[in-house]
């Protein structure tokens, strides 16, 4: 499969949607880097994620993070 093959949004609410299952997931599974800078960081958002960034890590992809202590 590839990002064209991919059932997404134009766009995403939070309040509405589902980010993480509905979009994140699905592209992670397809990606080979993902890159986050944030201002605060939480393990938990990992989980939330796993099942793309396994997907992902399976393809030789790579995650780099940059948050605040």
């Amino acid at each position: 499969m590839s990002f064209v093959d991919l059932n997404v949004q134009f766009s995403y609410r939070s309040d509405v949607d589902d980010i993480a299952t509905d979009f994140l997931v699905p592209v992670l599974s397809e990606s080979i880097s993902y890159k986050r800078s944030v201002g605060y960081f939480s393990t938990s958002s990992l989980i939330s994620l796993s099942v793309g960034l396994c997907k992902m890590a399976q393809n030789g992809g790579k995650v780099e993070i940059i948050c605040s202590p």
